[in-house]
């Protein structure tokens, strides 16, 4: 991108030969002498880097001192390190100027006192870490006098609303492009974030008794590796289910089956007992072995060991400590959520238009900002084709990486995205402000002037909005720090354009 403001201003990809003497050359600080004409200004964007410039008429013979704003585009911030360096070039002619640091952050000061009349290109080169910069201002008037600076001064177009670049600086600013691009026709609606099938386990007790944790970090949100040990469950003193006195008589008849079915291998190979009589003395071993062998399963002293199948976090814990519980009661719930589910809820009157979904955008309740599916590798699982009961809506199910900020459970706005509207006028949602019901953006007429646009608003995703009316592509437009330029707007004290640096 490379946006001209007022006059010819373009930025030069090829260098150009000026041969400059020492006595041309000019080291200045911050003052510059007054021609008492209106002071000139310019803004040039280029794809990194915005250039506002303030600076008297250029005169023959008097020197024009240079207020060179330079703001990274990447966080709008001032450029703090750097040398600048100023040429005006006159057919194969040139004075140059070049400053090796801001005075202050962000602006430059050289200056240029220019030998004759006529056409001429200003040419700033800025060298700073990690950027290069060359601008060219084509077609600057250079005057023979000062009467003649003021009778053809061109007219600067300006805006209702100053906000200096150094109020810019200090705050969270962005402006960007209109541009005209391709947006989704949406479906608004709500919906809710669910564990996908398969990425929970529910642990249930494997005995009766009373319930202890295994630790003090026992509580929800916590991770747990597969296998990690979470609950004890100890039925020592109960008459009933005591899992004690089960494991006693358990090892009590395993040992006994045991002994029958060694006894029993001898017999039936001296044909003293027949193979059937044999093959039931096995089983009842086998049986009795695979019941010892589940009641000793993880038990030890404090218990029937209750341990996490999987590897995940507890997402919920369903008993207390101390409490009694049945074999086969639910403890607690292990998620994974590796991967989640959003089922949205639509109205039955969008029902032709489900065929067109394709994806969506999001925003939920404890984040500000909205996502794109598309970047949690988010896919559409399928949506409701039938209404049943009392239900009104229609299901549409999604399913999508969780990234470590997501809430299973949690609710959020939904934008369904359908058919595509093809290269229309389109601006961050951020950019919006309103009024009463009445939707406009501020554009940036110059580096430090802007203007309130009233815009009529089309599709909406989320995260973009369709512009139909009220700005025109190409325009500069804050999409941060809107409402600063409006506290601005409303400012009884104005600064005035051209201001001292």
């Amino acid at each position: 991108m490379y946006k001209p403001v007022w006059f010819l201003v373009a930025v030069a990809l090829l260098g150009y030969g000026c041969q400059t003497s020492p006595e041309e050359e000019h080291t200045h600080g911050e003052g510059g002498h007054e021609h008492g004409a209106e002071a000139l200004s310019y803004t040039v964007w280029t794809d990194s880097l915005e250039l506002f410039v303030e600076f008297p008429p250029l005169i023959v013979g008097q020197l024009s001192s240079f207020a060179a704003h330079f703001t990274r585009l990447e966080d709008y911030k001032p450029v703090t390190e750097g040398s600048v360096t100023v040429s005006l070039l006159q057919e194969d002619k040139g004075i140059r100027q070049k400053v090796d640091a801001p005075s202050s952050p962000g602006i430059f000061n050289p200056a240029l006192q220019p030998k004759q009349a006529g056409q001429a290109q200003l040419i700033f080169e800025l060298n700073a870490p990690g950027m290069q910069e060359r601008i060219i201002i084509d077609s600057l008037q250079v005057y023979a006098s000062t009467e003649e600076a003021v009778e053809n001064a061109p007219e600067q177009e300006e805006g209702e609303v100053t906000f200096l670049k150094e109020q810019a600086w200090k705050v969270k600013f962005q402006v960007q492009e209109a541009q005209k691009r391709d947006i989704h026709e949406v479906i608004k609606t709500s919906g809710q974030i669910m564990p996908v099938p398969g990425e929970e386990r529910v642990i249930n007790a494997r005995t009766s008794g009373n319930v202890t944790f295994a630790g003090s970090q026992i509580v929800v949100g916590k991770p747990v590796q597969n296998g990690e040990r979470l609950f004890n469950i100890q039925s020592a003193g109960f008459t009933e289910n005591n899992l004690g006195t089960r494991l006693q008589q358990a090892r009590a008849e395993f040992e006994r089956a045991q002994a029958d079915y060694e006894r029993a291998q001898a017999l039936v190979e001296d044909q003293i007992i027949s193979r059937k009589n044999f093959q039931q003395i096995k089983a009842s071993f086998e049986v009795a072995q695979a019941n010892y062998n589940n009641l000793t399963q993880n038990y030890g002293s404090q218990g029937q060991q209750i341990q996490s199948p999987i590897r995940g976090f507890i997402k919920n814990i369903l008993v207390e400590e101390g409490a009694y519980v049945n074999s086969g009661a639910p403890l607690a719930t292990i998620s994974q959520d590796q991967r989640l589910m959003i089922k949205g809820e639509v109205s039955q009157k969008y029902f032709q238009k489900l065929p067109q979904i394709r994806s969506a955008n999001f925003k939920t309740t404890y984040q500000d900002q909205v996502h794109d599916l598309d970047s949690f590798n988010g896919k559409l699982l399928s949506y409701g084709k039938s209404a049943g009961g009392e239900a009104h809506y229609l299901p549409v199910y999604f399913e999508l990486d969780n990234q470590g900020n997501l809430l299973s459970g949690s609710f959020l706005e939904l934008y369904l995205k359908t058919q595509t509207l093809e290269n229309v006028l389109v601006i961050p949602k951020s950019a919006l402000m309103e009024d009463y019901g009445t939707y406009y953006v501020y554009e940036q007429i110059s580096g430090e002037s802007f203007s309130k646009r009233e815009v009529l608003l089309g599709a909406d995703d989320g995260l973009q909005v369709q512009v139909l009316e009220g700005l025109a592509p190409g325009a500069m437009i804050v999409t941060q720090g809107a409402y600063q330029v409006k506290m601005a707007s409303m400012s009884s004290s104005v600064p005035a354009h051209g201001h001292s640096h």
